[in-house]
């Protein structure tokens, strides 16, 4: 096993420990629901990540929410159209993050799929891709099969879940990236191909 996600919370000092004792290489530092994002938390997480060797934290905030695409129904409209407004008001908080990361050495990739939550479709992820810029850009996605376990939880993102599956593993989709020149990499982009130009993790 590597190449694991450890979520912010008060025990990510003792799972970090425990985890890199199983031989389980860390690639990045992210939190649920965004909580590391407020800047006290995130620098705490930051000083984790130096102490753990993560080379990668999130930095939730995405750039290009201004030129979102508002596809799908009115409800789906209103959530683009609301999340995207969340987003800009993060801007203060990442510009403050990325700072902070930044000073202790720590990467933060180019972040997109946020003002989409829930209702990203294929016109939305086509834009997002056609327009990313050079480097490595994260994906926020929130792939997955619907069953009786998740239908119990409380989270709003059911239906979407196979609906992303799906178009993410489109012929559609494959055909972008190849055209765009865009490879899947992981955090410590292991699996980069050297003759893109651009990387999607």
């Amino acid at each position: 096993m590597d190449g694991f996600a450890v979520r912010g919370s008060r025990s990510s000092s003792p799972a970090c420990s425990g985890l890199l004792g199983a031989g389980v290489t860390l690639t990045h530092l992210d939190a649920h629901k965004h909580v590391h994002a407020y800047p006290p938390i995130f620098a705490v997480v930051a000083r984790l990540a130096v102490r753990f060797g993560i080379s990668v934290v999130r930095v939730p905030y995405e750039r290009s929410s201004r030129r979102s695409v508002l596809g799908g129904d009115a409800r789906d409209r209103w959530a683009v159209r609301r999340q995207a407004v969340l987003n800009a008001a993060m801007w203060p908080w990442a510009r403050r993050n990325a700072h902070t990361a930044a000073s202790l050495g720590l990467r933060t990739p180019q972040f997109i799929g946020r003002v989409h939550t829930g209702v990203i479709g294929k016109p939305a992820l086509h834009s997002m891709l056609r327009a990313i810029r050079s480097g490595v850009t994260e994906l926020m996605v929130h792939p997955g099969y619907v069953d009786d376990v998740l239908r119990r939880t409380s989270t709003r993102l059911l239906d979407s879940r196979q609906q992303e599956l799906d178009l993410l593993c489109s012929m559609e989709t494959r055909a972008l990236l190849l055209g765009e020149r865009i490879d899947l990499v992981r955090h410590d982009l292991t699996h980069s191909v050297r003759r893109s130009v651009r990387h999607v993790s």
